[in-house]
């Protein structure tokens, strides 16, 4: 049954299915689910809008399904600089220990 899942949601084959892990299937099969679920909520939250502005009244506005951020937002970087500056310099120490 596990896979089916597999051979119709990701194209596998016996072998690719055979090739991992039951903690590997298991994650996999969770990051399914999680997509799934994401996916369906987004379709429930667009019909709801969509309804909505079905029977919205003559001359108001329709209700939007994505809203545009004014002003814009700062988004912090994954590594700060001086991780990065830190990084360059081990590799460039590891560069010159190899030569």
């Amino acid at each position: 049954m596990d896979f089916a899942v597999f051979a119709v949601k990701l194209s596998w084959s016996r072998a690719d299915y055979n090739a991992i892990t039951p903690m590997e299937r298991s994650f996999i099969l969770k990051e399914i689910e999680r997509q799934t679920v994401s996916e369906s909520e987004l379709i429930k939250g667009a019909v709801e809008l969509a309804i909505a502005n079905t029977h919205r009244k003559k001359g108001k506005a329709y209700k939007k399904l994505w809203k545009k951020i004014v002003g814009g937002r700062e988004v912090k970087p994954p590594i700060s600089k001086s991780e990065i500056n830190a990084l360059a310099k081990a590799l460039k120490e590891q560069a010159n220990m190899a030569l």
